[in-house]
């Protein structure tokens, strides 16, 4: 049963304007509201000498060392916004509430954005975060790679590049409302684009044109859901039963099980795209992060 809280938000949602015509700087000036870790009880703290601008995130956490990872678990988070929006300010609350399942810290990872680097810049990015981890130390069987949206598909495909380099890999992919299927494939892009209060927002041709250009988007390193999958760790897919992409993640549990990997699909009831950003304000977020903690926790 959906929450009076996540019917009042889908409501606001369907009044903001969609994004056709508009500018890519507009776009993400619209997309990209820097979130308030303070208010969250969140701290966060710089990264030394890692990609970009990524940040440290933490529930009930003092400041860290920005030239040193902290010690426990640690989550490295690709944000959402369709390759295109939205950056490390605007996710890392999602993201150390994520890792706070977990009971570790979040690594909030900068990556670039289409159109200026298009694929595989993001990828390049998260690979070279990764292996920057092992250059602080960090055992990869301490580390969970997770992302949503754009982010969720980020968090396979990063670990298939390791995998195919002959990289250790983490201990699991967490893929939150990921995009898995950038031919637009899916059912669920029509069937559920009437309830998904979200999808009105998600350009998501314009996306993969301003992504993928002239690349095939079958590429199983642009779309997951096409690529061997074996030899994967353990694969959580989470998403709401409302949302346009639902069978993104589907499919790809799907083809994930037949890949000899495990994989677990956990649908979150009244859940839309991008209810876990509103961590704190819907139970329907509590409920998906308890779903990740679970599901993480015994693998670490």
């Amino acid at each position: 049963m959906t929450s009076p809280e996540a019917s009042r938000i889908a409501a606001e949602l369907r009044t903001w304007p969609a994004p056709e015509g508009v500018s890519v700087d507009e776009w993400r000036q619209r997309a990209g509201t820097p979130d308030d870790p303070g208010a969250t009880g969140v701290v966060t703290w710089p990264v030394a000498d890692a990609v970009g601008g990524s940040s440290w995130a933490s529930v009930g956490r003092s400041t860290g060392n920005a030239g040193a990872a902290p010690d426990g678990p640690i989550m490295v988070w690709f944000h959402g916004g369709g390759f295109v929006v939205c950056s490390v300010d605007t996710h890392r609350v999602t993201a150390a509430h994520a890792a706070a399942a977990i009971g570790g810290t979040a690594l909030v990872a900068d990556y670039r954005l289409a159109p200026e680097a298009p694929f595989p810049a993001a990828i390049d990015d998260g690979v070279a975060m990764m292996r920057w981890l092992r250059t602080r130390g960090v055992d990869p069987a301490r580390t969970v790679i997770a992302g949503d949206s754009a982010g969720g598909n980020l968090a396979i495909t990063i670990t298939l590049a390791l995998r195919d380099a002959g990289d250790p890999l983490p201990a699991a992919v967490v893929a939150v409302s990921s995009w898995t299927d950038l031919t637009l494939s899916a059912p669920s892009l029509l069937t559920h684009r009437a309830i998904d209060p979200f999808a009105h927002l998600d350009d998501l041709p314009r996306m993969r044109e301003l992504y993928l250009g002239d690349v095939d988007p079958r590429d199983p390193l642009a779309s997951p859901l096409f690529a061997d999958l074996a030899g994967l760790p353990p694969l959580l897919a989470v998403v709401g039963d409302t949302e346009t992409l639902l069978d993104d993640s589907s499919r790809l549990v799907e083809a994930a099980l037949a890949s000899g990997v495990t994989a677990e699909l956990v649908v979150i009831e009244g859940a839309f795209h991008t209810w876990l950003n509103y961590v704190g304000r819907l139970p329907e977020a509590d409920t998906a992060l308890a779903a990740i903690g679970e599901f993480v926790r015994p693998l670490l």
